[in-house]
């Protein structure tokens, strides 16, 4: 019987290797297909297949030989890419019934076995409007912000680390050098909280009756700096009342500072994405969005 099914289950992530890693992606492929694969020889996985919509690593649906169903993520592993401690996160989270449970992991925290959630479905399939979506983001920023790290937890990078990382400043100085002040004077600001750094729609699952996080990319910052929702939001932010909104759902003390914050990671994105070899349309028009919500933040610097 023949089945309708893509010759390349993993196409969205290859594209997106192809734009990220250059020449260098055909090696990440076959090194992350490799580690998969060891992965799951190691932790006896069984009926493993293609699962899921993300665009950054592969994740496959599978079975441990005691029946239990559980999720393998393997994220891909450039030299440029540093080990952040999502493993260890999603730890911290767990214990509050914020993240599923991580079962194991390997490759410095690329590679995680996780409890499959269910119904697992995003939070975008369940609201009507990202109106109805963002309350929700916010309330649970507010929530993992409560279930903090411990020292046993060990470190976590400093949002000014993962900005040189990542390579802020620099894009800035080349793209944006009106804008590189901007962004020291928020780096500076107290690192004091671990905030998920990629908190939007799609990577909060529903769990039963609640919510749970997946895919972080985890920092100590300024608790105002967990704004993506915002960004991946930005065609339907057209008034700072949203903002305000947001803020107070997510207890931040200062929509002010949110907005700063929102502003020069809008700025960041769009030079980062103006330096792209590969753009795509729907980086083009999520650019513009992003251009739109920068400009109305202007006034909101200090």
């Amino acid at each position: 019987m023949n089945k309708s099914v893509s010759a390349d289950p993993f196409a969205r992530q290859h594209r997106n290797w192809a734009q990220w890693f250059g020449p260098d992606w055909q090696a990440v492929r076959a090194a992350t297909a490799a580690r998969a694969q060891a992965a799951m020889e190691e932790w006896g996985l069984v009926d493993a297949e293609p699962f899921g919509s993300g665009g950054v690593g592969y994740v496959y649906r599978a079975r441990l030989r005691t029946g239990e169903a559980v999720v393998l993520k393997v994220e891909p592993a450039a030299n440029a890419w540093a080990p952040q401690g999502a493993d260890r996160a999603l730890v911290v989270w767990a214990r509050a019934g914020l993240a599923p449970r991580v079962i194991a992991t390997r490759d410095d925290g690329r590679t995680l076995l996780l409890e499959l959630v269910t119904p697992g479905t995003h939070l975008g399939t369940h609201t009507g409007s990202i109106g109805e979506s963002l309350p929700v983001i916010a309330d649970m920023a507010r929530r993992l912000r409560a279930a903090g790290p411990t020292a046993s937890d060990g470190p976590f990078p400093t949002v000014s680390e993962h900005a040189e990382t990542d390579g802020w400043r620099r894009i800035l100085k080349r793209r944006r050098p009106e804008a590189v002040a901007e962004l020291d004077a928020l780096l500076a600001l107290p690192a004091t909280t671990l905030i998920h750094n990629d908190l939007y729609q799609d990577n909060l699952l529903r769990a039963g009756d609640g919510w749970v996080v997946i895919d972080p990319k985890p920092v100590l910052a300024d608790p105002h700096a967990e704004c993506f929702a915002i960004l991946a939001a930005s065609e339907h932010v057209t008034d700072l009342a949203i903002l305000d909104r947001y803020a107070r759902v997510a207890d931040l003390p200062d929509a002010q500072l949110l907005a700063r914050w929102v502003r020069i990671r809008a700025i960041i994105t769009t030079a980062q994405r103006s330096d792209s070899a590969q753009p795509t349309s729907d980086s083009a028009r999520w650019d513009v969005h992003l251009q739109a919500l920068a400009r109305m933040l202007e006034p909101a610097r200090a």
